[in-house]
């Protein structure tokens, strides 16, 4: 995104841009445009040819950017269910996602190789879900040579930092990719509790002792 771009009140601005792609656009292009301003009471007409031009101007900051003024409004309101009344409960998991082939998507993301010599596009996502609430806290996406724990400590900063006042009172439930000994620590010493399920107990020995993470 250019500093001139939405400058100027057009048909197709910021606004009806990021509204159309938040809304998922299943269907044939036209007809979401179409269906879109219907909705919004207008009888404008666009082609998709000018919306798939304005739509090249978005950068994915930007949806970032708005994903964490919805998650930081809806934790100052009443509307948060909580566990127990106390506690809010996360949830951290993480995939590999097939990516369209193209020579920068190769080069950002990597190829992954399963049996075969080519191999395919292939990014590492990781998401964190309000389990009780059902809101996406925050996500990534990033080449298939991070782990997910790595994905999930970058996170995990993130959201101690633009909801603060959750801090102490989160639940963590994770998976066996996810504990390590500085990870549970982290979490540990901002008093927050985590179930997660491990491969082998003996493992983390020192940490259960250290910490009150329940074994699952």
């Amino acid at each position: 995104m250019k500093s001139q771009d939405f400058i100027r009140k057009r048909l197709l601005g910021f606004s009806q841009i990021a509204a159309i792609l938040i809304n998922r656009v299943v269907k044939n292009l036209s007809i979401e445009v179409s269906n879109f301003f219907n909705a919004i009471g207008s009888y404008s007409v666009c082609s998709k040819q000018a919306f798939s031009k304005a739509r090249k101007k978005l950068k994915y900051t930007a949806f970032i950017a708005l994903n964490g003024k919805y998650v930081q409004g809806f934790y100052q309101t009443s509307l948060v269910s909580l566990y127990q009344n106390t506690y809010y409960v996360f949830a951290v998991d993480g995939s590999l996602c097939q990516l369209p082939t193209s020579p920068a998507i190769v080069k950002h993301f990597g190829l992954w190789k399963n049996h075969t010599d080519t191999g395919m596009p292939m990014g590492r996502s990781c998401v964190v879900y309000d389990v009780l609430n059902h809101v996406v806290i925050q996500g990534a996406l990033a080449s298939n040579s991070e782990s997910e724990q790595d994905l999930f400590r970058v996170i995990y900063h993130q959201i101690s930092e633009y909801l603060p006042q959750l801090s102490p009172k989160v639940i963590w439930l994770m998976d066996r990719a996810y504990p390590s000994y500085d990870l549970c620590k982290t979490i540990d010493i901002n008093l927050k509790v985590a179930a997660a399920r491990y491969r082998d107990k003996r493992i983390f020995h020192g940490v259960i002792l250290s910490s009150s993470f329940p074994i699952i």
